[in-house]
């Protein structure tokens, strides 16, 4: 790939990222490497969940998800989880890898990794402070911003959602937009506000579904989709150049239930392939 050049369309100055380790993550990030967009520092979530992880919302959970979905998905975060720790294991035997994972880009272009439970701590809030970002990112990541987080970027703060606002918010989208037999699905970068998914549009993008995509395929696509997206919409970023994000017919999607589990199974879909995981190597 091309390198951006060095005019303000294509170098947004000071990025601090945030996100948390996993599949769509890593296709996010290495692509906007290989760009050469300058990441100043990576904010990791090392929460699981988006709420508290205590006993109590783990058995809610399960019996939200039921037994079966709730295995599948332990599965497909575990092979997911393989999958973005695996080219660390391949770098070793002198094997290249396609996408590096969080350590190894920290590590290669010597971005500052902060690792946080808690988004909204003084503590982090201070050290992004201290970063003084241009733009702050949210990709992937599974804790809500408060106004003192998304306040301290001086340009822009937005948000890398793969789906379509106006339709669907929240989380598992590639998931609940295959429950619903929908043809196809799309990517957002919106700017952050008080809510959830609900901030102005910068640039939105619709993403076709193949009667053979699995949610994995799906949501890979799409992770491919917003990087893409991202990288063609930094002037606009920059600029705040916005529309209304009429969410007045969205729905806000959390966990996936067994009842729509069900309901997916019956679409003849299935949640993963193994080789699905195949694309970050």
């Amino acid at each position: 790939m091309q390198k951006l050049t060095q005019n303000m369309k294509n170098n947004p100055g000071i990025i601090v990222l945030l996100t948390r380790h996993h599949i769509g993550s890593l296709v996010f990030i290495n692509n906007l490497i290989e760009r050469g967009i300058n990441i100043k520092a990576i904010v990791q979530s090392d929460t699981i969940f988006s709420r508290n992880n205590n006993l109590h919302n783990f058995i809610k959970r399960i019996r939200i998800m039921g037994i079966s979905l709730f295995i599948q998905i332990t599965l497909m975060f575990i092979y997911m989880q393989i999958g973005c720790n695996i080219s660390t294991f391949l770098s070793f035997f002198g094997i290249d890898q396609k996408f590096l994972s969080l350590k190894q880009i920290c590590k290669k272009y010597n971005i500052p990794l902060i690792r946080t439970t808690d988004i909204n701590s003084d503590r982090t809030c201070n050290e992004i402070k201290s970063i003084e970002p241009d733009i702050i990112v949210s990709c992937y990541f599974n804790q809500i911003l408060e106004s003192k987080i998304f306040n301290i970027s001086k340009l822009n703060t937005v948000n890398v959602h793969s789906s379509l606002t106006q339709k669907y918010r929240g989380l598992n989208n590639y998931f609940w937009v295959l429950v619903n037999n929908e043809r196809e699905s799309g990517v957002t970068i919106h700017e952050i506000d008080e809510g959830i998914d609900t901030g102005k549009i910068i640039a939105q993008r619709t993403v076709k579904i193949n009667n053979s995509d699995t949610a994995m395929a799906v949501f890979i696509s799409l992770s491919q989709e917003c990087a893409k997206l991202f990288l063609n919409s930094i002037e606009k970023i920059i600029n705040k150049q916005s529309t209304i994000n009429d969410t007045s017919q969205s729905k806000y999607y959390s966990l996936p239930t067994k009842e729509a589990y069900w309901k997916f199974l019956k679409t003849g879909r299935r949640l993963y392939h193994l080789s699905d995981f195949s694309t970050l190597f």
